[in-house]
């Protein structure tokens, strides 16, 4: 039986293989596709093997990227990213449920 990760990891897989789709539109480079597409890999290895609910997950995942977004100008541009991807994942999970 498939759990509520399960489900949201199928739906972070169709948005990775959406990303570059998307990219294109809004007009991303190279490097901001690829820090998508990082980022939501990482939140589908957060909820792997995890009792926590998936939204749970992304939030904290949001939260701590933001963090990392402050703390250090060099690596704004990426964790910023990463904030934006789990800001969409976490509507693309509330919109499936």
């Amino acid at each position: 039986m498939k759990t509520a990760a399960d489900y949201a990891i199928d739906e972070i897989r169709d948005y990775i293989y959406h990303v570059e789709e998307m990219g294109s539109w809004y007009g991303l480079n190279f490097e901001e596709i690829s820090f998508s597409k990082w980022a939501a890999m990482e939140i589908i290895n957060r909820l792997k093997n995890r009792d926590t609910p998936p939204l749970m997950i992304v939030e904290s995942f949001k939260e701590e990227m933001y963090m990392y977004a402050c703390s250090n100008k060099k690596t704004e541009e990426i964790f910023s990213i990463a904030v934006d991807v789990a800001d969409a994942i976490d509507a693309l999970l509330i919109t499936s449920c």
